[in-house]
């Protein structure tokens, strides 16, 4: 962009001069080229149809460039071939510009009517600027530390400086400041944000340059460390397995240390797997991070909670049996968990006046008992961690029949010892009924009186059967004996099988 101007600026140049019957016009006093390039002295002759008869261009006033006399033109030592006279309008060209040909070039003209007239334009031939380079005085610079000095170096004459950082150019502030040809940056205490890229630009009149981008590897850091853990939990069941990892912001990237209550864990890495965690493995987790260029430490901590899951979960009734109307209670057992919940038949379990939890819901008491309460219960244990349900108990209660209440087993026993009654009475029958059959044969051998009909057999009480008193006195009489003293009392007659009947209904 600078050049482009500065070659239409070589193009336009002209000499401003003034004189009766001619006027030579220009923009500026003083033009600009560059070594190696062309330029321009423009003359415009006012009237234009004036007839120049002599032009003489000079260089500092000692130097001759060039002299016309008509169509005759002479140039001076070191211009032929560098330089061009227009004798119509008396501009002047030079080619391939040295440093040398910078200075004050005057012109006189004269016309053919006798007229004359002179001016001067001052040339300044610059050396092109080359791409810049930036060069820093601190290789690692160390965040908050150092102070660091940019310095920008291009060859060309009359070089200009401006910096960048990136698109932005930067001017004077609290910790940046430019020298007073701007040719060096220095910034005190460096921040990571100092890190650029910066960007030297450099210009004269004649050409430009940009360096290319140049930036501050600025080291810094650890900053606060970021400890994350996977999954994300409060606390942990014991047995399961997680991941903590640890980042922090650094230049160079850190070091990385674990550590458990303090003591190592010798691990050096980012991530800290645990698997199959264990209660005793519970504790403040620590990830050191450290920069071995800044020498600076930072840590962050994590507590790890690991509870142990629910186990044995089992319901325990009393040893009573469940009778209806009667109080009963059932009590949750169950490792490492701190909260219980009933459920019957599948469902909540609905407390009213007679059905209350006490112990924390552990206990599931029942004030009294009765029919409706009858179903299938569980109870589900937990804790943080996880919850465990217990297998079904069925609670299955003895009815209640009047005023006595009777259990199962003592019906089946009642049954039994009926069952054992009706033999034995049986068995006994058959032995009365024998002896009686023995009884008569032998009397029917003696010379007993015949037999009255109200004197016939009757069955009465056996002796076994009376009372301990009377079973002395019979123990050894003679069996025909006490079959006749048992005839001889027809008023205590009763039947055997009535007895037996009457016993059972007691």
């Amino acid at each position: 962009m600078w050049e482009a101007q500065c070659i239409r600026c070589f193009l336009t140049a002209a000499l401003c001069v003034g004189c009766s019957g001619l006027s030579l016009t220009t923009p500026t006093s003083r033009i600009f080229g560059r070594v190696g390039g062309d330029v321009t002295f423009d003359v415009s002759p006012n009237p234009s149809n004036v007839v120049l008869q002599t032009v003489t261009w000079t260089l500092n006033n000692t130097n001759m460039v060039v002299s016309s006399a008509g169509s005759t033109v002479g140039y001076g030592q070191g211009y032929e071939g560098r330089a061009h006279l227009n004798t119509m309008t008396g501009s002047l060209s030079l080619f391939r510009l040295t440093l040398r040909d910078s200075g004050q070039y005057n012109v006189s003209i004269g016309t053919t009517e006798g007229g004359s007239t002179s001016g001067s334009v001052t040339l300044q031939v610059l050396d092109p600027v080359s791409v810049p380079t930036i060069q820093s005085n601190v290789t690692n610079p160390v965040e908050f530390n150092d102070t660091v000095t940019l310095t920008c170096t291009a060859s060309g004459s009359d070089v200009s400086y401006r910096w960048f950082n990136g698109s932005s150019e930067v001017s004077d502030t609290q910790r940046i400041h430019l020298s007073a040809d701007k040719r060096t940056l220095t910034i005190s205490g460096v921040l990571r944000s100092d890190d650029g890229p910066f960007y030297c630009y450099v210009y004269n009149h004649v050409s430009n340059g940009t360096s290319k981008p140049f930036n501050l590897n600025v080291k810094y850091g650890p900053d606060l460390p970021i400890l994350s853990v996977s999954p994300n939990k409060s606390v942990y069941a014991a047995g399961s397995s997680l991941i903590l990892q640890c980042s922090a912001q650094s230049n160079p990237t850190a070091q990385y240390q674990w550590f458990l209550n303090g003591t190592s864990l010798n691990k050096r890495s980012q991530e800290l797997k645990i698997r199959n965690i264990q209660v005793d493995q519970a504790g403040n987790y620590t990830c050191w991070a450290f920069n071995d260029v800044t020498l600076r430490y930072a840590a962050v901590h994590r507590v790890i909670d690991v509870r142990e899951p629910v186990s044995d979960v089992t319901i325990q009734p009393p040893p009573e049996k469940p009778t209806e109307k009667k109080n009963f209670s059932l009590t949750c057992k169950a490792e490492h968990a701190h909260s219980f919940l009933w459920l019957k038949d599948g469902n909540s379990l609905d407390t009213n006046g007679t059905i209350s939890l006490l112990n924390n819901n552990q206990t599931l008491s029942f004030l009294p008992l009765l029919q409706s309460y009858s179903g299938t219960y569980t109870c589900m244990a937990s804790n943080i961690v996880s919850n465990k349900t217990s297998k079904e108990y069925t609670l299955v209660m003895n009815i209640s029949t009047g005023q006595q209440l009777l259990t199962t087993e003592q019906i089946a026993a009642i049954a039994v010892c009926s069952a054992l009654l009706v033999l034995a009475v049986t068995a006994l029958v058959i032995f009365l009924l024998m002896r009686h059959r023995r009884s008569n044969a032998g009397s029917s051998k003696s010379s007993s009186p015949t037999a009255k009909p109200e004197d016939a057999l009757v069955y009465t009480t056996p002796t076994f059967l009376k009372e301990p008193g009377d079973r002395k006195t019979t123990q050894n009489a003679d069996p025909n004996t006490q079959y006749a003293n048992i005839s001889k009392q027809p008023q205590v007659q009763s039947n055997t099988v009535t007895e037996y009947a009457e016993l059972r209904r007691k």
